[in-house]
Formats: structure tokens, C-alpha cells, sequence
């Protein structure tokens, strides 16, 4: 059973430890994914990380809205941008900013292209396009392999792969910020 179907039959059951389990796995899973969606869009760190925040607790306090069958990265995702989007119109209209090219804010962004400088440290370029064209422009992985020439199974593996590899990276890093700072 996938993690969208265990979230959804722990929220049916009222089962409250077991969605607070599985929450957490969702969250310690693609948290570090939102954030860098929303960086493609807003540019202060501060309001990248609140929003990031917002993404979690909007899934949390609307899991009756979860469809089972679907992936939950994609529900994130889209709410990622949406909330991204939404941040930008209500600055926009408080600031009067009429040249803030919604579309197109973020194509250029500085902290996407710092996690990417991060990424070159645990996994190689293929990878990174690999999430980069799944994750991030939300291409789906079977699409990518016929692109590739390449079995869908060898391309699922390659991207689970790269993402332990990310999520292993990002362990050890808080360690040793945790470690150099006691």
C-alpha cells in the first residue's frame, strides 16, 4: 500500500499516531522537494521556508480531500506552486509590483541553482536532470525512459536511487551541523 492510501486509511480509521507516523514520512520525504519548487518562485528565504510550512499543514488540515489513488508528491507539488503563486499576486497587489511576470518568476533562480551546486556533492548530472524533469517539471518517469531509450523500471530505479542518495546527503549534513555546533 502506498503512502497516499496508508495517509488516507489512517485519516478514514481516526487513527491519529498512525497519520502522525505517516506524516512525518511524508514530510522528512519531500519537504526538502517543496522547498526548492517554491525557491523556483519567491526569492526570500524566510517566505520560501514559511510557505514551504503552509504546503505541510494545508495536507495535514485537508487529508479528507486526499485521493487515494494518487500520488501524494503530486498534490505537494501542486500546492507548492499554487501557494507560490498565490504569495506572489498577494505581494504583487500590496506592493503594486505590476512587473512581476508570474509565469515566469524564478526561471533564474539563485537558490535552485544552490541546491543543484549541493546535489553535484552526492549525485551525478543524469540524476540531478532525472528529478529535475520528474520533481520539478513534473514529467512522469515512463515518459522519460521512452525519451531516454530506456526501460521504465531502469530509470524508477535510477530516481530512487539519486533520491535516497539526496535524502542520505541531507542526514549527514544536519549531523554535522548538529555535531559542529555543540
Amino acid at each position: 500500500m502506498n503512502i497516499t492510501r496508508k495517509l488516507f486509511f489512517a485519516y478514514q480509521t481516526d487513527n491519529c499516531k498512525k497519520i502522525e507516523q505517516l506524516f512525518s514520512i511524508v514530510y522528512n520525504e519531500y519537504a526538502d522537494l517543496v522547498f526548492v519548487l517554491i525557491s523556483k518562485y519567491i526569492k526570500q528565504y524566510e517566505d520560501i521556508e514559511e510557505l514551504t510550512d503552509d504546503v505541510f499543514i494545508q495536507l495535514f488540515n485537508h487529508l479528507e480531500n486526499i485521493d487515494p489513488d494518487k500520488d501524494i508528491k503530486y498534490y505537494l507539488m501542486t500546492s507548492a506552486k499554487n501557494a507560490s503563486i498565490n504569495f506572489i499576486k498577494k505581494y504583487k497587489n500590496s506592493e503594486n509590483l505590476d512587473d512581476v511576470d508570474i509565469d515566469n518568476l524564478g526561471a533564474n533562480d539563485s537558490h535552485l541553482s544552490l541546491f543543484i551546486d549541493e546535489w553535484k556533492l552526492a549525485l551525478s548530472q543524469n540524476e540531478i536532470d532525472l528529478i529535475i524533469m520528474h520533481d520539478l517539471n513534473g514529467i512522469s518517469l515512463r515518459e522519460i525512459a521512452l525519451k531516454n531509450k530506456q526501460s521504465p523500471n531502469t530509470i524508477k530505479s535510477i530516481y530512487r536511487r539519486a533520491i535516497k542518495k539526496l535524502q542520505n546527503f541531507y542526514k549527514e549534513k544536519d549531523y554535522e551541523k548538529i555535531k559542529y555546533n555543540h
